[in-house]
């Protein structure tokens, strides 16, 4: 039986399937899409590689290195100083004007730097090293080493 509500639905129905109709494809079918496989991922780098390769500290070899040349030799090889002084800090730095020596006399501290010299004395500062200081005391080479 036909009721009213049955008649809207049936015309709302009708128009649809026409429209639908209107976009139904009948020619070649698509081309199914081809996947391609990626790449393989290259191995997994050592992220820490790089940081392991880095010489991070000195070695006693390359702290004490010998460097070439007779006065040089001489400055690597200084004796014991004697001077009433002892050398109680130190800064080297790969860069001669930034590195200081602290030395301690008696109950005072001195700051000196290379070229300076210790107080009260003729002594000079000739280089700073990580381990030890070497002075020109009278015209011989001497050295303090940080205990």
């Amino acid at each position: 039986m036909l009721t009213p509500g049955r008649i809207i639905i049936f015309s709302l129905l009708l128009p649809l399937t026409s429209f639908t109709a209107a976009f139904h494809y009948e020619g070649k079918p698509l081309p199914v899409a081809q996947r391609n496989e990626p790449a393989p991922l290259p191995p997994p780098a050592k992220p820490y590689a790089s940081l392991q390769a880095l010489e991070w500290f000195a070695t006693q070899a390359s702290s004490a290195a010998t460097p070439a040349g007779d006065e040089d030799q001489q400055i690597v090889h200084a004796v014991q100083s004697s001077l009433p002084f002892r050398l109680s800090g130190l800064l080297s730095n790969s860069d001669a004007r930034l590195s200081m020596a602290v030395f301690q006399h008696g109950n005072q501290q001195r700051v000196v730097s290379i070229a300076e010299q210790l107080p009260g004395t003729q002594a000079s500062v000739v280089r700073i090293f990580p381990d030890r200081v070497v002075i020109r005391h009278n015209g011989r080479y001497e050295a303090f080493y940080i205990k």
